[in-house]
C-alpha cells in the first residue's frame, strides 16, 4: 500500500481509513481462504472461514487490532496483518489438539518463528527449538503457514518473506513476545482448557520420557510451561471457589479482543507512563498496566488512566485485575461525576467477556456502538456473536 495512503489515515482522513481497512482485510481473507489450511486447522476455526458471515468477523477482528497500532508505511502495514492473520491461522491450527507431555508453541512465537525467525532469540528461541526437535505437530505449523505466506508473496512484493521481516524487526522491536509473555499465552490456553474441563486439575500428568530439566541447566519449555499452567489453573479454582460461577458461559472468553490498546494522544498523559508505548510493542501489557495503576494514583482527575490499565489487563489475560480497574474508574467519577472516557465500554466488555459474563459484556458493546466512533463496527459484529452464543 502506498505510504502517502497511510500517512492521510494517520492524520485522520476519512477516505484514507477506508482503504487502509479494506488492505487490511484483504490481506487477511488471502491469508485464511489459502487451499492449505484445508484439513489443517480445527472443526471451529474450518467453519468459521467457510462461511461468509464467519470470515467477514475474522477480517474484522485483524483490522481492528492492526489499526490500532502506531503504523507509518504501507509495508508495516502488511507485516502486522500478517503476523496477526498467521497468529489466528495458528491458534486454528491448534484448536482440539490433544494433549501431549508439553504445551505447543504459543501462537505468536509460532508466527513469528514463520515469518521472521531472526527475530525470536535468547531463551525463547532455545525452548522453542528444543519444542520443535520433538514436537513434529508444530513442525507441520509452520511447514504451512511458510507456505501459505509464500504463496502470498508471489502476487504482493510487501508481503516477500525478506520485507516482512524486515518490518516485523524495524527499530529493533522483536516480533516474538518475551519469555513472560510467549509463557502467559500458554498459560492463558491452558486455563481454558481447565474452564472446559476441571478435572484437568487432579488428573495426574503424563510421566515424561526424558529429563524435565536439560543438561545446560536451562529448564525446558513444557516444563515452565507446565508449572506456570497449573499455578494459573489453580489460582482460577480457587478464585472461582470463593466468587462463585456468577452463571459464566461456556466459550465467551474466546471472544475477548486482547489487542494492546491504542493511544493516540500521548501527549495529554503523564509523562511517568509514556513508555507505556514502548511496553505494548514489545507484548509487555502488564509491565504497562503497572505503570497506569501507579499514575493515577496521583492523577486521580485523569480519567483516561483507568481505562488504560483496564485495557492493558485484558491484553494481559488478567479479566480480575481489569474489572478492578474499572471499578476504580467508577469510583474516581462518583456519582455526579465526568461521564466516562468513550472507550471505556469497550475494554469493560473485553474484560467481562474473559471473566465469562456474557450478559454485562452485551450491555457493554451496546454502549461501545452508540459512544465509540474507534470500536463502532467492531462492538456490533462482536455484540452479534454473543448473541448468536447466547441463543444457542
Amino acid at each position: 500500500m502506498d505510504d502517502a495512503i497511510v500517512e492521510r489515515w494517520r492524520m485522520g482522513d476519512p477516505a484514507a481509513r477506508v482503504a487502509v481497512r479494506n488492505r487490511v482485510r484483504a490481506l487477511a481473507e488471502r491469508v485464511f481462504a489459502h487451499p492449505s489450511l484445508k484439513g489443517a486447522v480445527g472443526p471451529g476455526f474450518s467453519e468459521r472461514i467457510r462461511s461468509a458471515e464467519g470470515l467477514r468477523a475474522l477480517t474484522a477482528e485483524v483490522s481492528g487490532e492492526v489499526m490500532r497500532q502506531d503504523i507509518a508505511t504501507g509495508g508495516r502495514l502488511t507485516a502486522l496483518t500478517l503476523l496477526a492473520a498467521g497468529r489466528r491461522v495458528v491458534e486454528g491450527m491448534q484448536e482440539g489438539r490433544p494433549s501431549s507431555e508439553e504445551a505447543h508453541l504459543p501462537p505468536p512465537v509460532a508466527v513469528a518463528l514463520a515469518l521472521a525467525p531472526d527475530t525470536v532469540a535468547g531463551p525463547v528461541r532455545d525452548a522453542a527449538d528444543r519444542h520443535l526437535e520433538r514436537c513434529g505437530l508444530c513442525r507441520e505449523d509452520l511447514r504451512i503457514l511458510r507456505h501459505v505466506m509464500q504463496t502470498l508473496a508471489a502476487a504482493d512484493q510487501e508481503a516477500r518473506p525478506d520485507r516482512v521481516a524486515r518490518e516485523v524487526a524495524g527499530a529493533g522491536e522483536p516480533a516474538a513476545p518475551p519469555a513472560e509473555a510467549a509463557i502467559e499465552a500458554a498459560v492463558a490456553s491452558a486455563v481454558e482448557e481447565v474452564r472446559r474441563d476441571p478435572r484437568r486439575l487432579t488428573r495426574p500428568p503424563p510421566r515424561p520420557a526424558r529429563p524435565a530439566a536439560p543438561a545446560s541447566g536451562r529448564f525446558g519449555w513444557g516444563t515452565v510451561l507446565v508449572a506456570l499452567a497449573g499455578a494459573a489453573a489453580l489460582g482460577l479454582a480457587w478464585r472461582r471457589g470463593h466468587e462463585g460461577a456468577g452463571g459464566a458461559v461456556e466459550g465467551v472468553a474466546a471472544l475477548a479482543d486482547r489487542s494492546p490498546p491504542g493511544i493516540r494522544k500521548l501527549d495529554r498523559l503523564p509523562a511517568e507512563v509514556q513508555p507505556a508505548v514502548g511496553d505494548f510493542a514489545r507484548g509487555q501489557c502488564r509491565t504497562a498496566a503497572g505503570r497506569f495503576h501507579a499514575a493515577h494514583a496521583t492523577h486521580p482527575e485523569v480519567l483516561d488512566l483507568y481505562v488504560l490499565e483496564g485495557a492493558s489487563f485484558v491484553c494481559a489475560g488478567d479479566a480480575r485485575r481489569a474489572l478492578r480497574a474499572f471499578r476504580e474508574l467508577d469510583a474516581a467519577r462518583g456519582p455526579d461525576g465526568p461521564p466516562e472516557p468513550r472507550q471505556a465500554a469497550w475494554y469493560r466488555a473485553q474484560a467481562r467477556l474473559l471473566d465469562g459474563d456474557a450478559r454485562g459484556a452485551l450491555v457493554d458493546l451496546r454502549q461501545a456502538e452508540v459512544q465509540d466512533a474507534r470500536h463502532r463496527e467492531q462492538a456490533a459484529e462482536q455484540a452479534d456473536r454473543l448473541t448468536a452464543l447466547l441463543g444457542s
